[in-house]
């Protein structure tokens, strides 16, 4: 009695081809090997966050929170976590959000520190007679210090030109 292998006469699958040799079949796996490599892995974007176990607890953020939100961004724009410790995250941007003041609220909702202890204290630095860098100086340049919103303008230019923020909860 002769043994029939059941899938001799097949026909190949929709959407496949047959491949004729193991070189067509290496040929596949470094395309996609290459389509994997870019395309967005929240995974693997966000290990150093997971790894690190970011948080800043005092503001109730946690590494959870902290993915999701990021997870969000990524809706509105390409960026990039270069590093991340106990209550950090570096971020760098490939492009920016369109809608920049919204997402320079979000980010201060999200991480308050980026102004109350940061571009909000610049009108400290200015009062105080404080030598300023020149990339300050152009940061702050026609900025109302009466106005109570000065440090999220202040974020949203060092933002649009660095493209780059370290968010951190202390």
């Amino acid at each position: 009695m002769e043994i029939k292998n059941p899938h001799q006469n097949r026909r190949p699958r929709r959407g496949t081809r047959d491949l004729e040799s193991r070189g067509d079949i290496e040929d596949n796996f470094a395309q996609i090997e290459i389509f994997m490599s870019r395309t967005p892995n929240p995974n693997k974007d966000f290990a150093a966050i997971r790894k690190a176990e970011t948080g800043g607890p005092n503001y109730g953020v946690y590494t959870d929170d902290i993915i999701a939100r990021l997870t969000q961004w990524q809706a509105l724009c390409d960026f990039t976590v270069t590093d991340a410790g106990r209550d950090t995250v570096d971020i760098t941007f490939n492009t920016l959000p369109k809608d920049m003041d919204a997402f320079v609220k979000d980010l201060y909702e999200f991480c308050p520190d980026l102004v109350d202890q940061g571009t909000g204290c610049v009108d400290e630095m200015v009062e105080s007679g404080e030598e300023l860098s020149p990339e300050i100086q152009k940061l702050i340049e026609g900025i109302d210090f009466t106005d109570e919103n000065f440090g999220l303008e202040i974020l949203k230019r060092e933002l649009q030109q660095k493209k780059s923020v370290t968010l951190w909860w202390d």
